[in-house]
Parts: C-alpha cells; structure tokens; sequence
C-alpha cells in the first residue's frame, strides 16, 4: 500500500459529510480545542468529576478532575484515542520523554506500551522524531473526563466528538490512529463523517478508510490487563507492531 502524501485536515474533510464540518474549522492556523474546565455537556459526568474532588488525602484534586487535554504533539504520525481519562492521573512511567508532566491523565500501561514499541508520547515535538525516521504519538480520548467505573455511556461519546474531530483535522501529519475499544473506535468513525455500521470494530484490524486514513482496531485497557495482553492476539501490542510497519512501507 502507498501513503498518501498529505493526510491533511483539508483532504480529510473532502471525505466527510459536510453536516460533520462546524464552521470556522478551517482557518489559518489549525488548533485542536479541549473542553474547557468547567464544562457540564454531560451532566453525569460533570457531576462524578465533582464527587471526586473531596478533602479526603489521597483523592484527587479540583485541577486533576478536570477535563483531560491529549499528551502529545499535533505534528505526530499517531494518534491513539483511548476511552476516557483515569479518575486519578498517576505518575508517568519511566521513560516518558521530554519535560514531561508529573502526572498523567492516561493509564501508565498505555504509555508504557507506546513506550515499549518507541513511539514517544510526550510534549516535545514530533519533527526530531521525524528526521531520525522514527515515530511519534499522540494519546487523546473519545471522552475528556473521567467516568464512573471507567465507562462513558455512547450519548457522551457523540458529546465530545467534536473535540476529537478538531483533533483529527488539526493532525496534518497523521496517518493512523489507533482505536483501544468499540467506543473509541465509533468516535474515531464517526469524527471522520462515516457512519459507524460501515466500519466495524476489529480487534486486530486495521482498516483504510475513504481518505487514506489508517484505524488500526485494538481492545481497550482496562483494570485486569495489560499493554501486552488486552486480548488474545488483539491488545494494544499485537497492533503496534502492525503499525509501525505500515508506517515504515509509508515512507519508503
């Protein structure tokens, strides 16, 4: 397979619904918002970020129940949208590249298995990663904050789906994303104007989509499992592999 040469917001909206497009996306300096700190479009959500933030030692505090922003550079190759972001950030873990901030909003198993498969998710820029022909990634969510149990119910995914769209269209180097779970992988689809039920989740799979676009498909980390064994052949570590080949074939 041949990459495209651009997967640049401009190429990408051509492929979308124009129903899918909010206005003013396109401007001259491209930026991907983040909800903003108090925002209340899910009220469920907005309400469990509220009973989190309590005197109790060890809970979190009102700036880490915040929405949560993506870690990572816009110029990235790789954007993983994983489901929502952990109720209690955790330290980053060893490795994390490049003044990188003292606690994180995704789960430390996702970035150690970035990490693992060098592709450095931190906050220094993408473009020395590009030069050494190497990658770089981004980890962002299909939903900004933390859920009950760690499950956004699927209105709260469409909530936040602009969010995502901006991101997408903001990423002029982008050429995978990668989906960890059915909700992400819904949210990537349709962020992108496709109906969900013509692209399936596929553990394993990575799909092409209209643009050029790459979704490679993996199962979501949860409690109980790991970078490396989310799934029989199907976790995030039997993807990444796939990945990186298909970026390296890319730019051959």
């Amino acid at each position: 397979m041949t990459f495209p040469q651009h997967a640049h917001s401009s190429s990408r909206a051509a492929a979308r619904h124009p129903s899918e497009i909010s206005a003013g996306s396109y401007g001259a300096a491209l930026r991907a918002e983040a909800p903003p700190d108090d925002c209340c479009l899910c009220p469920r959500l907005a309400e469990f970020r509220a009973q989190l933030t309590t005197d109790t030692p060890g809970m979190p505090t009102v700036a880490e129940t915040r929405p949560a922003a993506a870690m990572g550079d816009l110029n990235s190759d790789v954007l993983v949208v994983a489901l929502a972001p952990s109720p209690r950030p955790l330290p980053p873990p060893q490795g994390f590249e490049g003044g990188s901030p003292s606690r994180v909003p995704a789960d430390p198993r996702l970035v150690d298995g970035l990490l693992r498969h060098h592709l450095p998710s931190g906050p220094s820029g993408a473009a020395g990663h590009r030069a050494q022909r190497t990658y770089s990634c981004r980890i962002t969510f299909a939903v900004h904050c933390p859920a009950p149990a760690g499950l956004p119910q699927p209105a709260e995914v469409s909530q936040c789906s602009r969010f995502l769209r901006e991101e997408l269209q903001a990423m002029q180097h982008l050429r995978v994303v990668v989906a960890l779970g059915v909700l992400a992988h819904n949210a990537v689809v349709t962020a992108c104007g496709i109906p969900a039920a013509r692209v399936r989740f596929q553990p394993g799979f990575i799909h092409t989509l209209p643009d050029g676009l790459l979704l490679a498909d993996a199962h979501h980390i949860h409690a109980g499992t790991s970078a490396t064994h989310a799934g029989a052949s199907t976790g995030l570590a039997d993807v990444l592999p796939d990945v990186i080949a298909r970026l390296a074939r890319g730019a051959a």
